[in-house]
């Protein structure tokens, strides 16, 4: 490596001024250009938000993005969903909120999707207030709902968070891939 400071080190290899890392941060925040190019995708900054376009195609306007690298960017869906933009191509994924939820019902939870007898609801137990407050905090974060607790009866120190939605029950179901404590009468 060189001595000096970082600044001057980066000065001298690039012919630049100081170094920028604006990886990881929302384009407000770190002040990027109006227009980010990924490859075939163009990202334009407008007033009250981002345009992604396929270069001439419009694909949608979005309220937030965070730029990750040089190749890819993510913006912010409803319900907990992202949308990743690479050099390749777009796709759906999760948040790791969404993902949190998903993992807490596999866990020690279950999803009720019964359109026979019309019963939509989600489930969480356990004896930590530790994850039920997570759980909750995740509930929160992608659907915008707190519930409540219920202690269970016969059970010592062990309380369920159950939410009756069947909107929220059908997102979760789309999502759910392990159906291991899946509840489906169609």
């Amino acid at each position: 490596m060189g001595g000096g400071t970082r600044e001057a080190q980066y000065k001298d290899r690039f012919g630049l001024g100081t170094p920028t890392d604006t990886y990881g941060t929302s384009c407000i925040k770190s002040g990027l250009s109006e227009r980010l190019k990924i490859r075939k995708y163009f990202i334009e900054k407008q007033s009250d938000g981002y345009l992604l376009k396929k270069e001439d195609q419009l694909l949608g306007t979005y309220k937030e993005m965070t730029f990750l690298s040089p190749r890819k960017a993510l913006f912010k869906l409803d319900k907990g969903m992202l949308l990743e933009v690479t050099s390749k191509a777009t796709r759906k994924i999760l948040s790791p909120a969404k993902a949190g939820i998903i993992g807490f019902i596999n866990s020690d939870g279950s999803l009720t999707y019964n359109i026979k007898y019309n019963k939509y609801q989600v489930r969480f137990g356990s004896s930590s207030d530790e994850l039920l407050n997570k759980f909750n905090e995740f509930m929160n974060e992608v659907y915008g709902i707190s519930i409540a607790k219920y202690p269970k009866k016969g059970k010592n120190h062990f309380s369920e968070l159950v939410k009756t939605s069947k909107e929220i029950g059908q997102d979760l179901k789309l999502h759910d891939r392990s159906r291991r404590k899946l509840v489906c009468s169609i």
